[in-house]
């Protein structure tokens, strides 16, 4: 397909098309692969969990090691991402210790 002669333009609505085309076509594709999947299933007779073998133990769940005081829902394990409510608290000059909880 020869897009020399289309402006800036007319390539921009031809791309938009394109992206728009391509996810219809990749939401059809899965909606036809989980219709083949539930026949397997139906004829297999096992449950899909077992089938992907989803029985594998979930990773531990890390305990919270501080909490808000104000709002106990707020808690932060102190790994990864500090989170913002504790950023907050920091900014506002309070320190990270004050938010410890206890053992």
């Amino acid at each position: 397909m020869d897009l020399s002669h289309l402006n800036i333009s007319e390539l921009r609505r031809l791309a938009l098309q394109v992206n728009i085309e391509i996810k219809r076509r990749e939401n059809d594709e899965i909606v036809q692969a989980r219709k083949k999947i539930q026949e397997i299933v139906r004829r297999v007779g096992v449950p899909l969990k077992r089938l992907f073998n989803t029985n594998v133990a979930p990773k531990n769940k890390l305990a919270p090691r501080y909490r808000h005081p104000d709002d106990p829902t707020l808690v932060w394990t102190g790994r990864g991402r500090q989170a913002r409510w504790v950023t907050s608290w920091l900014a506002d000059g309070r320190s990270l210790e004050e938010l410890l909880i206890e053992p």
